[in-house]
This record gives structure tokens, C-alpha cells and sequence, in this order.
């Protein structure tokens, strides 16, 4: 892990370098909002189904045709566990439950990107960019399987890849986020995957 981190900071500060000396290079921002589908996967439930989530955010680029971007957003993500309990309170009788599990937490990538084509202006332009996030569960909403906070790993890492178009104004992403850390405290191979598509107002 520390060595992917490594990597990624040096990735971020090498194309931050490249904005730095390109002509042409300045600062933009702005504010964004849209939906997710996330999922969960862990030995210790029996299955687990996607589900929609929304995120609420803003974010910093700086750079020309070669940029460093910085989101911080509110995520809520939701994913559905399929988990064996013995509901009807007789014992031997086992079937399987169904719950929604609701986390929120604030979710912070850092990628480094290129913009395949811009206009000449530069306020429009098609982008892709890539990195690392680190997202901090705050809440896991009330649900019957009795999953709280304490269940899940409050801090987790990943990757984050995002292709985007600017369209003067209008900023639209699509973005991929693949856990590389365990998301529930009881199983080290459980993982987070979320992909999340927003639009949003660039200044």
C-alpha cells in the first residue's frame, strides 16, 4: 500500500509539473452532483446486489492540456445484502434476508488527466484522467441485519479512473472507483466497487 501511494504522488506531482511549465496553464473550479451504483462484496454475506446513490461535491483542476484535478464530495452509496438469518424466531427455520445498506461519507480523489481534444479557447475540451481517492464513512444508516459504523473500515483507498467533457460552462464525468482496501472490518478480502456519473458548472 505504501508504495502505491508512493506512486500516485509522484504521478500527481509529475503532471502538476508539466501544467506548471506548459503555456497557457491556470487554475479552474467548480461544483458538481449526480448519480452512483455501488457494490459490495464480502465472504461473510451471502450475496450482495448494486443499488443507486447520488454524490454532491466540488472540485479544483489546474493545468492546460495536462492537469491535476482535486474533488471533495458527499457520497451516499447504497448496496443491497443478501445475508442468512433466522427470522422467524424457531430454530433449524433459515432463510435468506434482503436489506439495504445506506453509507454516507465524503469522498476525496486526486487524479491527474489529459484532455484529448480541446477547443481552441479551452473551454471546451474531451478528458480522461486517473489516480487515487481516500473516502471516510461518517454514517451507515439503521437496517435490520444490524450493520453499523463500527462494522466497516471508516477509512478506505482505491483507484479512480474518469473520462469527462467540458462543455464551456458544463462539465460532465464518468468515473470509475475500485476499492483497494477491505470495506468490512471482518473480512480482509471485502471490497467497495462504485461507478458514478455527474454534470456540473465550471468557472
Amino acid at each position: 500500500m505504501k508504495k502505491l501511494l508512493f506512486t500516485l504522488v509522484i504521478t500527481v506531482l509529475s503532471f502538476q509539473l508539466m501544467a506548471q511549465v506548459e503555456t497557457g496553464a491556470k487554475f479552474s473550479f467548480g461544483a458538481f452532483g449526480g448519480g452512483n451504483v455501488s457494490k459490495l462484496l464480502s465472504d461473510s454475506v451471502s450475496g450482495s446486489e448494486a443499488r443507486i446513490g447520488y454524490q454532491l461535491g466540488g472540485f479544483v483542476r489546474y493545468g492546460g492540456s495536462f492537469f491535476v484535478q482535486a474533488d471533495v464530495a458527499f457520497f451516499a452509496m447504497s448496496s443491497q445484502i443478501v445475508d442468512a438469518a433466522d427470522t422467524t424466531q424457531l430454530p433449524g427455520i433459515i432463510s435468506d434476508v434482503k436489506e439495504r445498506i445506506d453509507i454516507q461519507s465524503i469522498h476525496v480523489p486526486i487524479q491527474a488527466g489529459y484532455k484529448i481534444l480541446s477547443s481552441p479557447d479551452g473551454t471546451s475540451a474531451l478528458w480522461i484522467a486517473a489516480g487515487g481517492y481516500v473516502d471516510q464513512i461518517f454514517k451507515v444508516k439503521t437496517n435490520i441485519l444490524g450493520l453499523t459504523k463500527d462494522d466497516f473500515k471508516t477509512t478506505s483507498f482505491g483507484l479512480v479512473a474518469t473520462a469527462g467533457l467540458d462543455l464551456w460552462l458544463l462539465t460532465f464525468k464518468l468515473s470509475y472507483q475500485h476499492g483497494l482496501t477491505p470495506i468490512f472490518k471482518v473480512d480482509d478480502k471485502s471490497m467497495k466497487y462504485t461507478l458514478s456519473l455527474s454534470a456540473g458548472i465550471k468557472f
